[in-house]
């Protein structure tokens, strides 16, 4: 009965041991939403964690993926800043995502930034 009863105990501490193991990152972008002037950079904070190392990737303009992306591949890093402008002709609101993946799954977070319109007309001298 003693054997029993030690062998469940070592099996039920190597599920508890494991279950934080299993989970995906998290991720984040902070500020969730902002509204900014035409040509004023906006700017974000990303973080994410739980289970390193990461492949972040921060897509800036989901309307146009390459744009300023930052993707540099595994990292142990946590955390990322990013600025940018954006020069629409008429106010327009811009999504963010960040996409996090670590080795038991992925995680990700979307933001917007609203920005005013300007000028877009062709350059006079």
């Amino acid at each position: 009965m003693k054997r029993v009863v030690v062998s469940g105990s070592i099996a039920m501490l190597f599920v508890l041991s494991n279950t934080g193991i299993v989970a995906a990152t998290s991720a984040n972008i902070s500020p969730h939403s902002q509204s900014r002037a035409h040509g004023v950079a906006s700017s974000w904070t990303a973080t994410w964690g739980d289970n390193g190392p990461y492949r972040p990737t921060f897509h800036p303009d989901t309307a146009n993926p390459g744009l300023h992306e930052w993707a540099p591949g595994l990292t142990w890093l946590t955390s990322y800043q990013h600025s940018m402008a954006f020069y629409p002709c008429t106010g327009t609101t811009f999504r963010q995502q960040l996409v996090v993946d670590d080795a038991y799954g992925s995680a990700s977070h979307w933001s917007t930034a609203t920005e005013g319109g300007g000028h877009c007309g062709p350059v006079l001298p």
